[in-house]
């Protein structure tokens, strides 16, 4: 564990003692400060798998198999993009830490991303939507990718001993 990884995860500072035991539970801002940023990325991942299909075919008037298809690639996409996400992780050496550098990463292009999948220019022609939704299941299954798997990650590394 590293820099500010081991600060959220409260093993460094003025806290350092309170930690020496490897089974102490972790404290209640520990839990909070680690659950709240999969908050933001969980309700819009919760508005991608309720609705997103519906509002590609009934409201920008995307053929179901087009719309289908581009949801299956992203996920494709995602599926391949995993192991590397994991690796970079790893091997990452900056001063936010390991893992977190990653997510904090990851907010500007997961926002950018649901924008654009809530967001598509009127002025489109039926191409150009099919074009732009496309791009924006790539940035956001790209960024949800740079985010959950470090954050994966840190949850196991907030012990240090994870059993």
């Amino acid at each position: 564990m590293t820099g500010k990884d081991a600060v959220l995860a409260g093993k460094t500072g003025s806290g350092a003692h309170a930690r020496s035991d490897p089974n102490a539970p972790l404290s209640l801002g520990v839990i909070v400060s680690y659950a709240l940023p999969s908050v933001g990325f969980g309700a819009t991942g919760l508005l991608f798998i309720m609705y997103l299909m519906k509002f590609s075919t009934d409201v920008l008037l995307i053929a179901p198999a087009f719309m289908g298809s581009q949801i299956a690639v992203s996920r494709l996409w995602d599926a391949g993009s995993d192991p590397l996400a994991g690796y970079l992780s790893d091997r990452t050496r900056a001063r936010a830490g390991r893992r977190r550098s990653g997510m904090m990463g990851a907010s500007l292009p997961g926002g950018v991303g649901i924008w654009m999948l809530w967001s598509p220019p009127s002025a489109l022609s039926d191409l150009g939507v099919i074009v732009w939704m496309a791009a924006a299941l790539f940035l956001y299954e790209t960024a949800s990718t740079a985010f959950f798997i470090p954050y994966g990650a840190l949850g196991v590394e907030l012990r240090q001993r994870h059993h």
